[in-house]
């Protein structure tokens, strides 16, 4: 049983530090199209915590790093349909 709880610590480490990374690069990729505070108004994430994601403060969540992916695959296209989308 020890060893299963082990195991199954290892596996949720693994996990955050995957979704961490994931969340790392599309932040990465987003730099210089949208400020991370504006970042934050348009994903409703409370001031401060993309700036926590990226110091490993926090583990985020898989939606979240979901919406950062889309968004970073055509940076300029989504931010902008996602300012569209919440001004309407």
């Amino acid at each position: 049983m020890a060893r299963r709880a082990a195991a199954s610590a290892a596996v949720c480490a693994a996990y955050d530090a995957e979704l961490r990374r994931r969340a790392q690069n599309s932040l990465a990729r987003l730099e210089g199209v949208v400020t991370q505070k504006h970042l934050e108004q348009l994903l409703h994430v409370s001031h401060g915590y993309l700036s926590k994601l990226r110091n490993e403060a926090k583990a985020p969540s898989a939606t979240l790093v979901g919406q950062l992916a889309l968004l970073a695959a055509d940076p300029k296209k989504r931010v902008a349909e996602l300012e569209r989308y919440w001004a309407t």
